[in-house]
């Protein structure tokens, strides 16, 4: 994957296969995304709609029943774009471009973003356990590949935004 500023803001070019694999994630995160499919006991869950008052449960429990939808609804959405994006892209070449003005960049910022955050919380993330320098044959070392993957994208087009 080749990601570049251009004249629209950024160009992503990839492999079919690359974008085949980034298009299954993203299509991941937006079925877990769908209503019902992760329980609010789940960890990713709470990473990804934590708690708007943690020293008050009330006042928490009320404010997520005023945002927890449309948040759902947003991430959602915004997933379901960078779906489209690709698909749009993808022409049957071996290799794609998606060409992303700065409003689409930062939804594909936000959406790596979630993506990285289910995929850590999943894996332990820590500051002190960042995920680099995992032994390959670590059950998990195929998590880990992706977690360390969507970061090296995300921060690619963050650096060309």
């Amino acid at each position: 994957m080749k990601i570049s500023k251009d004249a629209e803001g950024v160009r992503v070019r990839m492999g079919s296969i690359e974008a085949d694999t980034l298009s299954s994630l993203v299509a991941d995160l937006a079925n877990a995304l769908q209503p019902g499919c992760l329980d609010a006991a789940d960890p990713v869950y709470q990473r990804l709609f934590p708690d708007g008052y943690r020293d008050n449960p009330e006042a928490a429990a009320a404010f997520r029943v005023l945002t927890e939808d449309s948040l759902l609804t947003e991430r959602r959405e915004r997933a379901m774009r960078c779906l489209a994006e690709l698909s749009e892209a993808a022409t049957g070449a071996k290799k794609l471009d998606v060409h992303l003005g700065p409003d689409a960049a930062q939804r594909w910022i936000q959406v790596l973003n979630d993506m990285r955050l289910a995929v850590g919380t999943r894996l332990g993330v820590t500051e002190d356990h960042d995920g680099y320098g995992f032994d390959p044959k670590d059950p998990e070392a195929m998590s880990w590949s992706i977690y360390a993957y969507l970061t090296g994208v995300q921060d690619s087009v963050v650096r060309a935004l």
